[in-house]
């Protein structure tokens, strides 16, 4: 066997060399051994685009790569006439999916009822079933051997990068295929979890949306609209898309209800951002950015980390729980927010704001109501900026209007997003408990 021709000092760290000598204590096999077909998204497709269809053909993203599986939030689609004018692959349930850009992230493709594509950055994966179980090999990919052998293989260009080679080249261990079944339980479980825990979510954003009466208000998009002058002198923006006559048609809903308040008089101190981290991968505070705030919930678990020192340094960053969290920035992002359940050593960063509201308004049921519809337009409306640089400046986030129901609604609604909470972190026990069981097969130890 040749040796590994790679002279970066990175490569040869002693974790590394570690793993190597585990593995060769183990029966393996290369994954192209094991696999049908190992194929790279299709480059110089218009798959990197930033527009696409609002239907059709699931376009998958590394971002969608989520724990073993995938989250199906900020799905993104193609024609069926743009599959064929291009020749794209179409991909099947059960195919493992890797990130090949930036952060490691490995996920079998779920069955969305629907044809799928790939983007340039994935590498998919279809493995023989007759030879490893596609659930036993994504989770051994998000075990510690698993995703140090994708870390060490990483060729840093622009970012962090691997290719089809490399996972060609992935060593799996051989355990029975009836073990690996144990494996997928677990998996598919934690999955299902996952879809019990947005339900959950989306049942109380529902309720949200019934008991203030959006459901059945006229919110639509209007192409063509008049805006008196004294109005527009008083906001002091001259963007059509801040006079949309629908904006005022929802706040106009909300007070109605003679419930509604500023969020800035009800908020315990003035809302705030956080600030720009200087990283370290052996701290023991994680920073929550703004990929960390989603649509369902705050992600604790694929942060960086920076040190306990920086984080007193910087109080006005440091996350407290029942905080809501607000994303400030970003095209895709902004406008998310979510209440963080958690009491863990954290930070946000710069693009992250921080909401604390006073007694009598729920945290739990702000996260909500700013995550939903009502919230979301309110962002559409109040951020600035052009070229990619949009912002919520913090004044403008103090002037929402926010819905106030009655408490006992409020605590309704908390315990719903709760429960999806506590189904979240039961599907991530159920992960662990898989990741535990695969390095049990394979070390023969309990782990």
């Amino acid at each position: 066997m040749l040796p590994d021709l790679r002279f970066e000092s990175e490569y040869h760290r002693p974790k590394y060399l570690a793993l190597k000598r585990t593995l060769a204590n183990i029966q393996c096999e290369r994954l192209d051994s094991l696999a049908l077909l190992v194929k790279s998204g299709p480059f110089g497709s218009s798959l990197l685009k930033d527009t696409y269809a609002t239907g059709g053909v699931i376009v998958l993203r590394p971002f969608n790569i989520s724990h073993a599986t995938f989250e199906d939030e900020n799905l993104v689609f193609v024609s069926q006439a743009d599959i064929e004018a291009q020749g794209l692959s179409l991909y099947e349930p059960d195919d493992i999916a890797f990130a090949r850009v930036g952060d490691i992230r490995c996920g079998v493709i779920p069955d969305y009822g629907r044809p799928v594509t790939i983007s340039p950055n994935i590498i998919v994966a279809r493995v023989d079933g007759r030879k490893v179980n596609p659930y036993f090999l994504a989770a051994f990919m998000n075990t510690r051997l698993g995703i140090d052998q994708l870390e060490r293989s990483m060729k840093v260009v622009a970012q962090p990068t691997i290719t089809v080679e490399t996972v060609k080249s992935l060593q799996i261990p051989i355990v029975p295929l009836g073990a690996q079944v144990e494996v997928e339980r677990l998996l598919r479980a934690s999955v299902e979890k996952r879809r019990e825990s947005k339900a959950l979510y989306a049942e109380a954003e529902a309720l949200l949306l019934a008991e203030l009466g959006l459901d059945h208000v006229d919110l639509s998009y209007q192409p063509t609209y008049t805006q008196g002058f004294n109005r527009v002198w008083a906001a002091g923006r001259l963007d059509a898309e801040h006079f949309q006559p629908r904006y005022y048609t929802l706040l106009a809903r909300i007070q109605e209800t003679r419930q509604s308040v500023r969020l800035g008089d009800w908020a315990v101190e003035p809302i705030r951002r956080g600030v720009q981290p200087e990283y370290d991968d052996n701290g023991d505070v994680i920073v929550i950015n703004s990929q960390h705030v989603g649509k369902t919930h705050v992600d604790l678990e694929s942060n960086r980390r920076t040190t306990r020192t920086f984080a007193e340094q910087n109080p006005r960053a440091i996350v407290r729980p029942y905080d809501v969290l607000l994303n400030s920035t970003g095209y895709i992002t902004i406008g998310r927010c979510q209440t963080i359940f958690t009491e863990v050593p954290a930070i946000v960063d710069g693009h992250v704001s921080i909401i604390r509201p006073k007694p009598g308004l729920d945290p739990v049921y702000l996260g909500l109501f700013l995550n939903s519809l009502p919230g979301q337009m309110q962002t559409e409306r109040s951020w600035t900026g052009s070229s990619g640089q949009i912002e919520l400046r913090t004044e403008l986030i103090e002037n929402y209007t926010v819905w106030k129901p009655d408490m006992t609604f409020q605590r309704r609604l908390r315990e719903l997003v709760e429960e999806a909470h506590t189904a979240r972190e039961e599907a991530r026990g159920l992960l662990e408990d898989a990741k535990r069981r695969v390095e049990e097969m394979i070390l023969g130890v309990e782990m």
